[in-house]
């Protein structure tokens, strides 16, 4: 259940922040530079991440106004509010543009004056809706912090989990953005684990992820402008494949310096350490 943000790329500044802020308060969010890589079909991973949205936040301003793939995204949410009946489209203004006649009538977070005014506006709308099964903050020192939220469901009969990390240093002024997805195998039932809720897997998959890069560190390549993705399976004792684990990552913010080597399973043990503290 993710939050979509339609937007002009001329205001992807604008975009990466609040999609960024939304991540750190454990809410999943669909936006097209974290979702899509070098092959993927654009017209499909836009119409999965559409259908699969809860709400569509909408960056009205000058500039998407004039273009055309956001009145095509406008029109896809107004057509599911329709037959869903509920509301769907979160109007989001960020500066003077006079809103089409359909949205009018919605209220709408302003951004215009204050970004921190206009975020609490749309928290206020959306937090209720997401239910994080675990979350937290992380520091290694004074200045470094990890924000993380987990989220496990079952869908037809088999385990999905999808975990949202945001990694910042306060002497930075840039982040690193974390996105991994767990699909199950036939092996990831409920049933076949041996337990009883979607929570227990959360904590088992997180103990599973420690386990797996204490034995071999997970360090990628991250390069600035770039979305890096990487694959890694989750086994049992016996060696039976149970989770394949896709994982995004990509710096967000101004980077001034080349690529980095970022150690994604550093990041578990920092969890682990604060669960357990």
């Amino acid at each position: 259940m993710s939050v979509f943000i339609s937007y002009n790329h001329n205001d992807s500044d604008f975009a990466e922040r609040l999609a960024l802020e939304l991540s750190r308060r454990d809410i999943k969010v669909w936006k097209d530079s974290w979702r899509i890589g070098v092959g993927d079909s654009l017209i499909r991973k836009v119409q999965d991440g559409l259908e699969d949205a809860h709400f569509f936040c909408v960056i009205f301003s000058k500039n998407s106004l004039s273009s055309e793939w956001v009145k095509r995204e406008i029109t896809a949410g107004l057509l599911r509010e329709i037959e869903e009946r509920k509301v769907l489209i979160l109007p989001i203004v960020i500066d003077d543009c006079k809103l089409p006649l359909l949205i009018r009538d919605k209220l709408y977070a302003d951004f215009r004056n204050d970004f921190e005014h206009g975020l609490k506006e749309l928290l206020a709308v959306l937090v209720p809706y997401y239910r994080i099964q675990g979350s937290g903050r992380t520091t290694t020192d004074d200045h470094y912090y990890i924000d993380w939220g987990f989220f496990t469901e079952e869908r037809d009969g088999s385990l999905t989990s999808e975990i949202d990390i945001v990694s910042f240093d306060l002497e930075e002024s840039y982040s690193i953005l974390t996105q991994i997805r767990f699909v199950g195998t036939h092996a990831a039932t409920l049933e076949a684990l041996g337990i009883k809720s979607p929570q227990e897997a959360t904590d088992l998959i997180l103990d599973a992820c420690i386990s797996e890069f204490t034995e071999r560190p997970g360090k990628v390549v991250v390069s600035p402008g770039k979305r890096t993705t990487a694959h890694f399976t989750l086994v049992d004792e016996a060696g039976t494949l149970i989770f394949d684990a896709y994982t995004s990552i990509k710096i967000v913010g101004d980077m001034k310096r080349g690529a980095i080597t970022f150690n994604v399973g550093a990041i578990f043990s920092q969890i682990d350490a604060t669960k357990h503290s």
